[in-house]
């Protein structure tokens, strides 16, 4: 399995929650563009928090980003 692009997930992510909606999906884009498999789903399994709050923000603002 691939890994993908950690770094371009992590901006995603970061640019999402700060409201940089066209980074956020530039970002997205060359993270799936390493790893097209990447989605919702696999972002949920890597995510390392014990608040689920905190996982739900982080997908929230891929989902904003456009990851399905």
């Amino acid at each position: 399995m691939r890994r993908g692009d950690p770094i371009h997930q992590a901006l995603a992510i970061t640019y999402g929650r700060l409201g940089r909606e066209a980074e956020a999906q530039a970002s997205l884009a060359e993270a799936l563009r390493r790893n097209p498999a990447w989605s919702v789903e696999r972002a949920a399994r890597g995510r390392p928090y014990k608040d689920p709050a905190e996982t739900e923000r982080d997908l929230a603002a891929l989902r904003k980003a456009g990851l399905k």
